[in-house]
Order: C-alpha cells, then structure tokens, then sequence
C-alpha cells in the first residue's frame, strides 16, 4: 500500500514530506515537532517490517500530517495544499 502510494501521481507534489525536514533550511523545525516523520522513514520501516501492528503504521502515517499541520501553519501555502492531497489519498487507500 505505502510503495503504491508513493508512486502514484499525487506523491509528486508531496516531496514537501517525502523525506525528513532538512534542519540547516529549517532551523525553528525542531523548536516546533517534537517526533518528526516522512514518508521515507515510513517506507524504510515497513520495508524492514519495523510496524508491529498496522496501527502503527497509521500512527506514524497521523504524526506526519499533524507534524505538517503545527509546523505550516499557512492554510494557503503549497505544503498546506500537499497536507490535504496526501491526507485525502491517505483515507481513500486505508
């Protein structure tokens, strides 16, 4: 499900979290995400089988659009607009 997801279309625009933050261009990340998470890690994880449970899985899935929602807290912003694509795949696909 997590290798479909990230090949299909919608996944493009969503680089804004397929990889971990990149702290020297976002030095407050850390000030503001506590547990930060990606699609990258998500992906390492389940290719390891490090999800003991599909729940899991789903948590680490919540913490990155929660994550995304507290740090970009501009609605109109193109990572906003990544949140909502990648949140409405997210429920469509589970």
């Amino acid at each position: 499900m997590a290798h479909r997801k990230w090949h299909m279309g919608h996944a493009t625009p969503l680089q804004c979290e397929r990889y971990p933050v990149d702290l020297d261009r976002y030095p407050d990340y850390s000030q503001v995400i506590d547990v930060p998470m990606d699609l990258t890690t998500v992906r390492e994880e389940l290719s390891a089988n490090g999800y003991a449970t599909p729940q899991d899985f789903a948590k680490d899935m919540k913490l990155i659009f929660t994550n995304s929602k507290n740090y970009n807290t501009n609605k109109r912003s193109r990572v906003s607009g990544c949140l909502v694509k990648m949140k409405d795949l997210y429920i469509n696909v589970m």
